[in-house]
């Protein structure tokens, strides 16, 4: 039987929760899953050919610091960093810059902590352990999944989406799809999140790399739709698992299958500690989620609470029927 000759996805199926019209508003009334595609190409415009250079760049973190000349470590740990101006110093015959360590008495600098400049919107959203987490920073768990690198890696994200994003719509309603592909992403910075504080606090107990550890600095950015993707894949294969895709353009095989495949070498890239390891982490952390949640879409009711209380408006209908199974 082909995909669409299924009643779940020739027929859309009742949502739990009532989406807000979007002609009052005077917008084109397309599914979530094309506004969050058109919504990361906007943002990809704004952050990388609008909204950089000059004063719209922001300084970041990097959380290595240098100390001046002359200056030992010991000095530099019980100096004061002032990060409302900054200094340039010499280590060495080189002049690095950044945010200055400032002796508490004579005020004399000491070192920098060393920054990066950054496009506005990237400094700003991008998740990184010291910023969403040590710096309670939480709205960076949402604002990172709108982040993109390149060209590249918007594109491979954004046809994934335009590939399953659909099937799964079909079967979850606007707003449910809407919680899960959101929480699926959440997953996956939390996932780096607990890796890259373990690496932080085994680092000086491991001198080498450890599998599945991620020792990178804590202010190293993640950006990216992927942890989302991830756990929309996973839906996808639970709720059609039998239909036939392209591989890569070449290969025919079963939905489910192809998914497996690819969230297998996520977690063995993780595994292995390759050179994208916090991404596959967090890739690792979505398909976790999303495998989750299809099965227990109940629990994310709340998602939206932040709004209004869904508890207040009760909407007639069974919600999603289960998927046949293979």
């Amino acid at each position: 039987m082909g995909l669409y000759d299924r009643d779940y996805v020739r027929t859309p199926q009742p949502p739990k929760w009532k989406w807000p019209g979007l002609r009052r508003y005077g917008l084109p009334v397309w599914s979530f899953n094309t506004w969050l595609i058109v919504a990361n190409i906007l943002v990809f415009v704004l952050a990388n050919m609008v909204l950089v250079g000059g004063r719209f760049d922001r300084p970041v973190e990097t959380g290595y610091r240098a100390p001046a000349s002359g200056v030992t470590a010991a000095e530099l740990d019980r100096a004061t960093l002032d990060r409302s101006r900054f200094v340039n110093v010499y280590v060495g015959p080189s002049r690095v810059s950044g945010y200055p360590y400032v002796e508490p008495r004579t005020g004399r600098v000491l070192g920098v902590q060393l920054v990066t400049t950054r496009p506005a919107l990237h400094a700003w959203g991008e998740f990184s352990t010291a910023k969403g987490f040590f710096g309670l920073e939480v709205w960076r768990f949402v604002t990172f999944q709108f982040l993109h690198a390149d060209w590249m890696h918007l594109l491979f994200n954004l046809l994934g989406l335009w590939f399953v994003g659909e099937i799964v719509e079909q079967y979850l309603g606007r707003k449910r799809y809407a919680a899960f592909y959101l929480t699926c992403g959440i997953f996956g910075a939390l996932m780096y999140l607990l890796l890259n504080f373990l690496g932080a606090v085994l680092n000086p107990v491991f001198s080498a790399t450890r599998p599945f550890i991620i020792f990178d600095n804590i202010y190293t950015p993640l950006v990216g739709a992927s942890a989302g993707i991830f756990g929309v894949l996973m839906a996808a294969a639970f709720v059609s698992p039998r239909t036939e895709v392209m591989v890569l353009f070449a290969i025919p095989m079963r939905l489910r299958s192809a998914v497996y495949i690819f969230t297998a070498i996520a977690i063995a890239s993780l595994l292995l500690g390759t050179r994208n390891q916090g991404g596959e982490a967090a890739h690792v952390g979505g398909a976790i989620a999303g495998f989750f949640f299809i099965r227990r879409m109940h629990l994310l009711r709340d998602f939206f609470d932040v709004l209004s209380d869904s508890r207040a408006h009760k909407s007639s209908g069974r919600g999603p029927a289960r998927p046949p199974r293979p």
